[in-house]
């Protein structure tokens, strides 16, 4: 199953960071994906699944590890949003020179951090980024500091969302 918002950012990232090739490629890819879908579903398939879409947004579960959750679902989770966006791709640019590796986990990151909904599966994505951060040959204290992250996912996620997303801002900047 394709989940495109665990990496929505990631081509805005690419494309920063002075990879446009792969983000072209990626861009071609989604599109012809977009149209096959739409051609599969059709035009009352577009409804409900949007209808679906919106319905899901107020569920409070699918929020818990959002902005949103933080601070509600108006205009300020909407600029947070924005924000990490921003964020994101000054992180780009400034990590051009830096490994593919580095690039691509920095996007699946700033997604997480900016997504608008999110479940617990969802969650495995972070396994990639922190697989390509690690074969990136960080120092040893980066590599302390995502076990650091990984016990807070682990043990943290009952009290609030709130210390899964300082150690993910501590680690990523974004």
């Amino acid at each position: 199953m394709i989940k495109p918002q665990l990496t929505l950012l990631l081509p805005l990232v690419l494309l920063m960071a002075g990879r446009w090739k792969i983000a072209a490629a990626w861009s071609a890819t989604a599109a012809v994906l977009a149209i096959a879908s739409l051609a599969l579903i059709g035009g009352q398939g577009l409804d409900d699944y949007t209808a679906l879409l919106n319905e899901a947004q107020h569920v409070t579960n699918n929020r818990y590890f959002t902005l949103a959750f933080l601070l509600g679902s108006g205009t300020l989770s909407y600029l947070a949003q924005g924000i990490v966006v921003a964020a994101a791709v000054v992180a780009a640019y400034m990590n051009r020179h830096a490994s593919q590796s580095r690039v691509f986990a920095l996007g699946i990151v700033a997604t997480t951090f900016g997504a608008t909904y999110w479940h617990l599966q969802d969650f495995t994505i972070l396994v990639l980024a922190a697989w390509l951060f690690w074969r990136d040959a960080p120092p040893a204290w980066q590599r302390w500091w995502l076990l650091v992250i990984a016990v807070a996912g682990e043990f943290a996620w009952p009290l609030t969302p709130l210390p899964v997303r300082i150690v993910w801002w501590r680690k990523t900047g974004v």
